[in-house]
């Protein structure tokens, strides 16, 4: 394999995430460090796995907003150390009316002009207020809602979401 070729490598997240932290370890400067979760949906067992990499928890809600399953830092971020191990979750078994969400520091973090945080409550509860409602539409409503409280232009971080839910129908898996 070349230096900077992650095309021909094994299915195994960990084993991406270990070849692209040797890569980045060499690459990157001293101090900085690459955060993320990597997840394989199965469409055929309908299940999750993944690796998270230092990023903030990702979390599976089941149909009544629950967490089913948090999707908790398992390593460290990339870029830090060669010795790191990247190894994957346990299957998740994904049903009907699941819905996975991922998003990035910048959304719990956000802070209004009283100095409060959004937080991660706030987070999860604005994904079940709206778990309804389109993957498109929640992801984009959390960024409004995010940018609301924060006030006008006063974002620090990036606001980025994934939301995915899974669907009844065979071929409708996932919707994004």
């Amino acid at each position: 394999i070349e230096e900077n070729n992650l095309a021909p490598i094994s299915l195994d997240l960990g084993e991406i995430l270990s070849l692209a932290n040797s890569i980045l370890v060499g690459d990157i400067d001293e101090g900085r460090f690459i955060t993320l979760v990597l997840i394989r949906l199965d469409l055929h067992s309908k299940n999750l796995t993944y690796v998270n990499a230092g990023h903030p928890s990702g979390y599976v809600l089941d149909v009544s907003g629950d967490v089913k399953a948090p999707l908790e830092s398992t390593t460290l971020p990339l870029g830090i150390s060669t010795d790191a191990s990247f190894a994957t979750s346990d299957p998740i078994p994904l049903t009907p009316g699941d819905m996975i969400v991922l998003f990035s520091d910048g959304v719990p973090e956000a802070m209004c002009p009283k100095g409060r945080f959004f937080g991660t409550a706030r987070t999860l509860e604005f994904f079940r207020a709206n778990q309804t409602r389109p993957a498109r539409e929640i992801a984009e409503g959390l960024y409004q809602a995010v940018c609301q409280h924060a006030g006008p232009g006063k974002l620090m971080d990036d606001v980025t979401a994934t939301v995915i839910k899974v669907e009844n129908g065979q071929n409708d898996f996932p919707e994004t």
